[in-house]
């Protein structure tokens, strides 16, 4: 059908179209401006995206993996990319600890430090990117779209609820557009703007099961499918699951079976194999088991002391404070606040939004509206209450955990700020905050969180652990000074004594002929101290070149794992080149040489 003349010039598609443009651009900008992997928990979910690409397998739980018990589905989705970018082998995976990026920064916020940086940067990530930095900004620039698709399905609710109104759908869009902290995510490695997204979804599945006409297939159909898109992104999703099922049982009646059996359609072929494969390998359909197990192997579990009345009224206003202030912006490692003034304004701004709708609630006279209003209300208390559940065992209290209701922020904003205003003046009100929530989000990043991040990292750490794993073993090339040479002692981590399996040390010419081997079992290792593996004396050594390669069974995702080694930045004295498998990679095993 041939659309009118004029149809994308109408004012409300232009100042969307802007929304659009700025949310892109910001994102982007953003993902290119923050170093790499300092956005929180960007290490883990790279990590995890490089593991899928280079093992070609969901990552065995528990394991040591920081993200690898999240669903799957955003993985899957950036994958090929690192595939296609030089991460293709299970050798692959572990290049990616030992690339220059990797040395942490003493004054980083994790080590106790004042500093913002986890990492100390240098030339390995700057233009032109290449090998992991290039992976790393593609991987980032390809979560962009995920963000822009939430800020697309607002608007799309908006015209659903107000189809007359172009300029309620040009606020819902802004309202979730102009969180800063929503921006970085979505120009960052990470999960998160797809669970925002898959919950923008569920939301949309919802309100179209209230406002427009059902057909049972199709629409069970649909719903199953989101609901198979919720289960394969993020254990988070789950509350919201129930609304729009039984929604679909309320609107679909008396013909719910065949609503109900295309439901399972749809769940099934989206969902069905990772149900199965986690009944098969961990005996639930949803590993919550072995994901707890995980959180406990991570150290993320938390034990909450009995309380008073007052001091849970003292927990709220923390609890409270702690989502306002992250679901805006807390930048860093949450040691990155913006003027508290902001703050303060974005709460006044939902108060008045909140207190317009609830007005508006009160004098509207369409039944299907009542119900949306009610049902966003619902599932973004509920998720409000899982959020709080969780803090209780986890550390949960984080805005981010919030993003899979952002359009029912943006509807409160469209709906309840524009209510009580006259209709001829709603285009320009709308167009007014609109203008001020993005250029509230550009303003902090590019005056906060950008200058913060620019600030030097601080000095790197003496030594930095990375991974050891089968399909890699690490080569280290030295000359010895003395002869005698009898053994070699390597700095190793056990992860607090987790380590385990054998640890093989060989001694090679640099022909590579053996000239001795030695193999020793990790539970015996002490933790972060240097391992003495004992050699046949070799009288000679004095002034001769060597090599020593360590080689374990297991890789770095099982369990228990196998120990890590340690790299140093101020290598001994007859340290040569590193190896990792057949790829040489800077800095020098921090190890020792012991004589008779």
């Amino acid at each position: 059908m041939a659309l009118p003349p004029g149809y994308w010039l109408r004012p409300w598609r232009l100042g969307l179209g802007l929304v659009l443009l700025t949310f892109a651009a910001l994102a982007t900008g953003s993902s290119l401006a923050v170093p790499l992997l300092e956005v929180p928990d960007e290490l883990g979910h790279a990590d995890v995206v490089l593991y899928y690409a280079t093992f070609r397998r969901l990552p065995p739980l528990p394991n040591l993996l920081q993200e690898s018990h999240q669903p799957p589905l955003y993985y899957l989705l950036l994958a090929p990319l690192a595939v296609l970018t030089g991460f293709a082998t299970p050798a692959d995976f572990y290049r990616y600890p030992d690339f220059p990026l990797r040395p942490i920064s003493q004054t980083g916020a994790l080590m106790g430090g004042p500093g913002l940086h986890l990492l100390v940067h240098g030339p390995a990530d700057a233009f032109p990117y290449r090998d992991l930095a290039l992976t790393l900004h593609l991987l980032r620039l390809a979560t962009v779209p995920l963000g822009l698709g939430v800020v697309g399905l607002t608007a799309y609710l908006a015209r659903l609820l107000w189809p007359t109104e172009g300029a309620r759908a040009v606020l819902a869009a802004a309202a979730v557009a102009g969180i800063p902290y929503f921006t970085m995510l979505t120009g960052a490695v990470t999960n998160d703007p797809l669970a925002a997204l898959v919950g923008a979804l569920l939301l949309t599945a919802t309100v179209r099961l209230v406002i427009r006409p059902v057909a049972p297939g199709r629409a069970g159909l649909a719903v199953g499918v989101v609901a198979g898109l919720a289960l394969l992104t993020k254990v988070s999703l789950l509350p919201l699951l129930p609304f729009p099922l039984l929604t679909l049982l309320v609107r679909t009646r008396p013909a719910w079976p065949r609503a109900v059996g295309a439901l399972f359609l749809g769940l099934g072929g989206t969902a069905g194999w990772y149900l199965v494969h986690n009944l098969a390998r961990y005996g639930e359909p949803l590993p919550l088991a072995v994901h707890h197990q995980q959180m406990l192997l991570l150290g993320q579990v938390i034990a909450r002391e009995p309380r008073t009345l007052a001091g849970w009224l003292t927990y709220l206003v923390g609890f409270v404070t702690s989502v306002h202030h992250s679901f805006w912006g807390l930048f860093g490692i949450y040691n990155l606040p913006l003027p508290g003034a902001l703050y303060q304004a974005w709460g006044g701004l939902g108060a008045l939004a909140l207190a317009g709708g609830l007005w508006a609630l009160r004098r509207s006279r369409s039944r299907p509206h009542r119900t949306v209003a009610w049902l966003l209300a619902a599932m973004s208390v509920v998720q409000v209450l899982a959020v709080l559940s969780r803090d209780q065992q986890y550390f949960g209290a984080q805005g981010r955990y919030l993003y899979p209701v952002l359009p029912a922020w943006g509807l409160l904003l469209a709906g309840g700020l524009l209510a009580p205003c006259p209709p001829r003046w709603r285009p320009l009100l709308a167009g007014v905050v609109a203008g001020g929530l993005l250029a509230l989000s550009a303003g902090a990043l590019l005056l906060v969180v950008l200058p913060a991040y620019r600030q030097p990292a601080g000095p790197p750490l003496a030594v930095v652990p990375v991974r050891l794993g089968a399909a890699a073993p690490q080569t280290q090339e030295f000359q010895a000074t003395q002869a005698g040479l009898r053994a070699i002692a390597v700095l190793l981590g056990t992860y607090h004594g987790l380590a385990a399996g054998p640890v093989t040390l060989r001694l090679e010419s640099p022909a590579g002929d053996l000239l001795a081997e030695t193999t020793l079992d990790a539970r015996t290792f002490p933790d972060n101290q240097f391992v003495v593996f004992p050699l046949p004396p070799q009288p000679d050594s004095a002034g001769r070149r060597y090599r020593f390669t360590l080689r374990v069974a297991a890789e770095a995702s099982d369990l228990p794992p196998p120990p890590a080694v340690y790299v140093t930045l101020q290598p001994p004295p007859e340290a040569g080149q590193r190896w990792l498998g057949d790829r040489p990679v800077p800095f020098s095993l921090a190890f020792r040489l012991l004589y008779r």
